[in-house]
């Protein structure tokens, strides 16, 4: 399907998804995102093909990380064909607990992402979102 989305609406639509992630949105809110079909998902710890193994991967990490913060600090948009091709760079802060760990670890990291987007009757979905790095800022718990 025609992309027709401006870039200014798929700006609009990245940090929409961060912004629902550091609340921990209930599934049905962040799934309408994420493409029922052609999907593609990688992250340090899974890849992830359609959405019932992201409902999986998005209950474990909703139950792993809190206080939770994306801050968008570029997103790229390039067109191809139909699809927007986004080259995003995000800082993520997150706090971790581990059992029996006395104290949450703090995390913060830049992550440099490629995402393809689509235009679909419903709105924009991911298709591709591909996690390329993950750089530990100074003073960050390691994962």
């Amino acid at each position: 399907m025609q992309t027709t989305s401006s870039d200014t609406l798929i700006r609009e639509f990245v940090a929409d998804w961060y912004r629902k992630l550091d609340r921990h949105v209930t599934l049905d809110e962040l799934l309408p995102m994420v493409s029922s079909g052609d999907l593609t998902m990688k992250f340090p710890e899974a890849t992830l093909r359609d959405r019932s193994e992201f409902a999986r991967w998005y209950d474990t990490v909703t139950h792993k990380f809190f206080d939770e913060a994306h801050t968008v600090k570029q997103v790229v948009v390039h067109r191809n064909g139909g699809d927007a091709q986004l080259d995003v760079l995000v800082n993520w802060q997150a706090r971790m607990w581990e059992a029996p760990d006395a104290r949450s670890k703090g995390l913060n990291f830049d992550s440099q992402q490629s995402w393809v987007v689509r235009d679909e009757p419903e709105g924009l979905v991911i298709t591709v979102y591909d996690v390329k790095s993950l750089t530990p800022l100074p003073g960050s718990a390691s994962l």
